[in-house]
């Protein structure tokens, strides 16, 4: 029997009875304390897989702000795309309103000029009627006229045609007024505007005899050529007229000052006269190969 008076006594008993030790130890520490371990090992694997689980989610937030950082510098590129794109659009704005106005006036003097032509056939119909009415024996003269009112209508027809080439011939006859201000505006003394005698001279000349004949009737039915001095010294120039010049008319001015140096051995310059120009003439012009003389849309219209 085991005699405990002591806490060394106490102490001894339980190293030699584990049974003893045990349930002392369970009466101290009581069952929550027992299960701490157990309960501290499963907090820590929870806790590891917590932090794998964290990092995953750094790893991902990383990943989701470069791609965020992209997005915003491809935003800021389409943002300045859209500003340039905004300024292109409300320029050609610019240029279509200036258009319409110049339709609008075109189309005004078109229904003037139908409400003329109108009112004309209504009179001659109306002669027709009264002719028909009043002479007889007369069916020859009836169908001639008919064949006259037959080509008048053709020709009403053709107008919408006719009013464009009209359009650009008046703009041509308006720019050959302004063939000093041309010059000046070059820095050029005007001397005098190349007459068509002049022009067919030059044609004949053996040093254009590699032009072919459609491009030597061209030449002679140039828009505009001057003849001016730079500085004293002969410059002859080579003028193209249009509404919208393009790359045909930069071309042709090009050519023709080519062939007044060729017929004459001067220095010529070609010209442009126009409202506005396409993007090819206007490359040439920045270019400095072809100057642009502009022509004020109230040059083009007719004084009353």
């Amino acid at each position: 029997m085991t005699i405990i008076n002591t806490t060394d006594d106490l102490l001894r008993a339980l190293d030699e009875q584990p049974a003893w030790y045990e349930m002392v130890r369970a009466r101290i520490l009581g069952e929550e304390l027992l299960k701490l371990p157990a309960v501290f090992s499963a907090f820590v694997e929870q806790m590891t897989q917590f932090v794998a689980e964290q990092r995953q989610f750094v790893a991902e937030q990383q990943q989701f702000n470069a791609e965020q950082r992209q997005f915003n510098a491809e935003q800021l590129q389409f943002n300045a795309d859209q500003r340039q794109f905004n300024a292109d659009q409300r320029q050609f704005n610019a240029d279509q309103r200036q258009f319409n106005a110049d339709q609008r006036q075109f189309n005004a003097d078109q229904r003037q000029f139908n409400a003329d032509q109108r009112q004309f056939n209504a009179d001659q119909r109306q002669f027709n009627q009264q002719m028909e009415s009043r002479v007889t024996g007369l069916e020859d003269f009836n169908q001639e006229q008919r064949r006259v009112n037959e080509r008048i209508e053709r020709r009403v027809t053709r107008i919408d045609q006719d009013i464009g080439q009209l359009r650009g011939y008046y703009a041509i006859i308006r720019t050959r007024e302004h063939a000093p201000t041309i010059a000046d505006e070059m820095g050029l003394n005007f001397v005098a505007t190349l007459d068509n005698l002049t022009i067919v001279q030059y044609c004949k000349d053996p040093a254009l005899g590699y032009a072919s004949r459609h491009q030597l009737r061209s030449f002679r039915h140039a828009d505009l050529l001057i003849e001016a001095h730079d500085g004293g010294k002969p410059l002859l120039v080579a003028v193209e007229v249009s509404y919208t010049a393009d790359r045909r008319d930069t071309d042709r001015a090009i050519r023709n000052a080519h062939y007044l140096t060729q017929a004459t051995g001067e220095a010529a310059r070609p010209v442009i006269a126009s409202v506005r120009n396409t993007h090819e003439a206007q490359e040439l012009i920045d270019l400095g190969i072809v100057y642009w003389y502009e022509i004020i849309p109230e040059m083009l219209i007719a004084d009353h």
